[in-house]
């Protein structure tokens, strides 16, 4: 299904950590067709890339970013595939909503639905059993996520 994006105000902008991104990594946020949001804690960004396809229509945006022993990516879409069999489930509370919380094969991972765009947030750990690494971490993390602009932020295409 196709989601058409709702931007957060400009007040939202975390204009602080966008001052701290490189460059390049802000050139693509600013690119993005949905609305970027990306670790508060600015240590993520120093090894960190943010890709947006060069399509005519892009979909969204993939973050990935490394600090310590820890791998974090980040999938952001306007399309979403709602399973009918599990649709009806509530899920966990993820930052303003509901979404889902799994492990597979160490690879923890939070998905859900937020300004009409489909999310994703992987945490992979080279200890798994690390307690830089357990679920608590990533809520952590996907709670301190905060909102850094995409092109309807810098007045491009909605």
């Amino acid at each position: 299904m196709l989601r058409v994006p709702q931007w957060p105000p400009t007040s939202e902008l975390a204009q602080e950590l966008r001052a701290r991104a490189p460059a390049s990594l802000l050139a693509a946020v600013d690119r993005s067709p949905v609305p970027v949001l990306l670790p508060g804690d600015p240590s993520w960004l120093a090894r960190a890339d943010l890709y947006v396809p060069e399509d005519p229509q892009p979909f969204g945006y993939a973050f990935a970013g490394a600090l310590d022993e820890r791998h974090l990516s980040i999938h952001a879409s306007r399309f979403a595939t709602l399973l009918p069999h599990i649709g009806h489930v509530r899920g966990d509370p993820v930052r303003s909503g509901f979404g889902s919380f799994s492990v597979n094969e160490g690879v923890r991972t939070a998905s859900w639905i937020e300004h009409g765009v489909a999310y994703s947030v992987d945490l992979e750990c080279f200890d798994h059993e690390a307690p830089t690494c357990d679920d608590a971490v990533l809520r952590e993390l996907v709670a301190g996520l905060v909102y850094v602009g995409g092109a309807a932020a810098v007045g491009g295409a909605r």
